[in-house]
């Protein structure tokens, strides 16, 4: 239970291309320097960084059998010979912080899959593919209504993702649950599909 007697918020579950260690490792330590100079900003945990492709919402109760089906489906179609994945300019979504990842259109024909997979099974809503906009998130405005990014930040930013390894060929779509409660969110891999190669 967390602090105070509280109960944690429950866990969701999305499906997400999970940013590999060779990748993280080489953004993790200029972006802790950044994120101790702008602590006013709440930075995610690089182990959990990620691209998501669909949000599921609260985890089946009948656990993940069912979706990591309908995602083995989806994958299925997905072209051997693919585009890399290419994190690009930092963006600002809502309250979050983020690196643009392009320009792999194989990445938003598999986000169409699916969510018409996952939807005939009633397992999501079949709306939002037209507003995929891929993306890693490295920080969130803090408070409930968020705030102004700073401009140091998003420049620093731009100069990193040009002078870092910032492509890879993602292998597998990872079933992931989010943990939240105090502090960013917890990140952990529920269980994953292999894309074809």
């Amino acid at each position: 239970m967390a602090a105070g007697g509280a109960r944690p918020a429950p866990a969701s579950w999305f499906l997400a291309l999970p940013v590999p260690d060779a990748v993280r490792h080489l953004l993790a330590s200029p972006l802790a320097d950044l994120s101790v100079r702008h602590d006013d900003l709440a930075w995610t945990r690089p182990e959990g960084w990620h691209v998501t492709v669909a949000f599921l919402g609260r985890p089946d109760p009948a656990g993940p059998g069912e979706v990591l089906a309908r995602a083995r489906a989806a994958v299925a179609d997905v072209p051997v010979d693919r585009d890399p994945v290419v994190l690009g300019e930092p963006v600002v979504l809502g309250r979050a912080v983020a690196l643009s990842v392009g320009p792999a259109g194989w990445l938003r024909d598999l986000h169409g899959r699916v969510l018409a997979n996952l939807s005939a099974a009633g397992l999501v809503s079949p709306s939002g593919s037209a507003t995929f906009r891929p993306h890693v998130t490295l920080a969130r405005t803090r408070g409930s209504r968020g705030g102004r990014v700073p401009a140091a930040v998003l420049a620093e930013l731009a100069t990193l993702a040009t002078r870092t390894e910032r492509r890879w060929d993602p292998v597998s779509l990872a079933l992931m649950a989010s943990h939240r409660g105090h502090g960013p969110a917890h990140y952990t891999t529920v269980m994953a599909v292999s894309l074809p190669t």
